[in-house]
């Protein structure tokens, strides 16, 4: 049960890595080097982190649950932890791409350069292989589940598993290029692209959570 969500109209040019503020008041994105929010309500857009070194690009940025922090990663690897204004940047890890929050706030799973899907704390602690397959993870709204693209054979598809690493299953069919899973707030669907054979657009498809 999937359906193809039609292109709606835009909202900001040359953005990328989209997601929302807990409040839902806000849009976080990044533009090549640098972090920013836009106002929904009045468009206006702030500037809250820009990286000098022109050989980094941001590739992912969140709100924590809580909205007071903003995980970022660079798209040639890196994970900080900055507040929500832009301040105190941290580094959490050196290696690590697409950090996704746990719904409490207190670890991240990410993707390792060689293919793993990893946990650590939110302080960047306590870091340990959760699987060794998988990337672009995200959580289930009740932290049981993580939904995960994994490329086996040259064929990027859609797998769930429990958030001990158990029970891994594929969700989606061979041949479909999906990739960037996103759980609905009530766990019932997941959001994901899909690239087109003919390497031309990406679309955005939704399918029932089994």
């Amino acid at each position: 049960n999937r359906q193809v969500i039609l292109p709606a109209s835009a909202l900001v040019a040359g953005g990328r890595s989209v997601s929302w503020s807990p409040d839902g008041t806000h849009i976080l994105f990044t533009a090549g080097p640098s972090v920013h929010k836009i106002d929904l309500a009045t468009q206006e857009r702030t500037h809250l982190h820009f990286e000098e070194t022109v050989f980094h690009e941001y590739e992912a940025a969140s709100y924590c649950p809580s909205g007071d922090k903003i995980v970022f990663a660079y798209a040639t690897g890196g994970i900080f932890v900055m507040d929500a204004d832009g301040t105190n940047i941290t580094p959490l890890c050196e290696d690590g791409y697409a950090p996704a929050w746990s719904p409490d706030g207190t670890r991240l799973a990410f993707s390792s350069p060689e293919g793993y899907l990893v946990f650590m704390d939110a302080d960047g602690s306590n870091r340990h292989v959760l699987t060794e397959k998988g990337g672009w993870p995200d959580w289930s709204p009740d932290g049981e589940r993580i939904v995960f693209a994994y490329n086996r054979d040259n064929d990027f598809s859609l797998y769930t598993m429990n958030a001990d690493g158990s029970n891994v299953t594929r969700i989606t069919s061979p041949g479909l290029t999906a990739l960037f899973p996103k759980w609905s707030p009530d766990e019932s669907k997941i959001v994901f692209n899909v690239e087109r054979a003919d390497g031309g657009e990406v679309d955005i498809y939704v399918m029932d959570a089994p």
